[in-house]
């Protein structure tokens, strides 16, 4: 469900639903009141059951994220000349940004791989740092200069899946 949130959020977020098992059935009390669900109750858990699994703290994680980037202003990669060139192995991204300014990449594939960030103004000076969306801890990366308007992004942490942010910060010179 993660990586589903995140993708909708990388995409332009034309909908999205969170379905945690229990949250999309009318199962709300214990007492054996199934609500309209016909599967009831060998596959499902209750709503408050389901409302608090570890997926919905996560989801508090994404809010506080796309909240602090400002979601609304991000445009997907498909709409921009900005995009994400493979250096490394085979891997899967979803990149959105609000213009050269900043850039969220999203790394869903279960590797560590990453590749080259390009569209980046050039002289611009850029500040990088990982985001689990597991713990909604942040883990720098560095500042740099866009001397010629890409950058070669390290590997992620581990090989689950992270959020690059790259925000511009000033001018070099």
């Amino acid at each position: 469900m993660r990586t589903s949130a995140y993708f909708a959020f990388q995409s332009g977020v034309c909908g999205y639903g969170y379905g945690a098992n229990g949250v999309w059935n009318d199962l709300y009390s214990k007492d054996g009141d199934f609500g309209t669900a016909f599967e009831m109750p060998e596959r499902y858990m209750n709503w408050y059951d389901g409302a608090n699994l570890e997926g919905a703290v996560q989801m508090t994680h994404l809010k506080e994220f796309y909240s602090a980037v400002k979601w609304w202003k991000l445009i997907p990669e498909a709409f921009f000349s900005h995009t994400v060139a493979t250096l490394d192995r085979e891997f899967s991204a979803a990149c959105s940004s609000d213009g050269n300014d900043t850039f969220i990449v999203y790394f869903y594939e279960q590797n560590d791989s990453t590749g080259a960030l390009n569209g980046l103004a050039r002289g611009a000076v850029y500040h990088a740092r990982w985001f689990d969306p597991r713990s909604g801890r942040y883990t720098a990366i560095s500042q740099f200069v866009a001397v010629d308007g890409h950058w070669r992004i390290p590997k992620k942490p581990t090989a689950e899946d992270w959020l690059l942010i790259v925000k511009r910060v000033g001018q070099n010179g």
